[in-house]
């Protein structure tokens, strides 16, 4: 099940920001939806979470060079 982050969530090994993507099992997803940390994903919002990540993997990108 794909949902989008509503809190910033660890998965994975790495912080999630709000807005971010996941395909989870279903047992997964509810879990963090009846957390209140996590909404469906609908196509809307898968559209609205790619466009709002892209910025975000720039930047991430960007300051990991600057690091080096």
């Amino acid at each position: 099940m794909k949902i989008v982050l509503t809190a910033e969530h660890e998965h994975a090994g790495r912080v999630c920001d709000p807005g971010s993507e996941l395909t989870l099992t279903d047992a997964e997803a509810a879990a963090l939806i009846n957390a209140g940390k996590a909404k469906p994903a609908t196509a809307a919002t898968s559209h609205t979470a790619r466009a709002a990540a892209a910025p975000k993997a720039i930047e991430s990108t960007q300051d990991k060079e600057q690091q080096a």
